[in-house]
Order: structure tokens, then sequence, then C-alpha cells
């Protein structure tokens, strides 16, 4: 797996092909879950400190989203960890 530095210069992992399904599934339900409920990255990066680029990164699966990630964007969407991960689960 490639490493690539983010613009504060943390390692940001990049996914590969050998990446666990679940983390794709969970990007597809926190995009699934901004849109339903109306959010554009905008409004999720003003409330939750993350870029807009972290979360078409992490929506277009060009980066793992980490468990901080997750939770501050679920913080924003009102919904809970387990209950995204247990949505991804079921798609698998």
């Amino acid at each position: 797996m490639k490493i690539y530095s983010t613009p504060s210069g943390e390692p940001s992992p990049v996914a590969s092909p050998k990446s666990h399904p679940l983390c794709v599934k969970i990007a597809d339900v926190l995009r699934e879950l901004r849109v339903e409920r109306g959010f554009t990255m905008y409004e999720i990066e003003q409330r939750s400190d993350v870029s807009r680029e972290m979360i078409r990164r992490v929506e277009g699966f060009l980066t793992k989203p980490t468990f901080d990630l997750v939770a501050r964007i679920c913080g924003v969407l009102r919904v809970s960890v387990a209950t995204v991960v247990a949505m991804a689960e079921a798609r698998l």
C-alpha cells in the first residue's frame, strides 16, 4: 500500500485492491446518508472539521477512512458509527 502525506503532513493510506470490502461499504453508506439527509460536502466540512477534499476522497474511496473521520461525519449526520458499520456489513 502506498502512503501519501496529507496537507497536515500525516500519512494518508490510499485504497488498494486488497482493501477490506467493509471499508468500501462504509464509504458508500456515508455518502448515501449525506445525500439522503440533504447535506453538501461543504456543510459536512463546516460542521465536522473534515475538509471537503478528504470527504471527496473517502466517498470516492481514494483514501481509507479513519475511525476519527467516520465518527466526525457520523456526528454531523446524527447516526452512530455502529449503525453505519451495521448498514455497511448488511451490504457485504
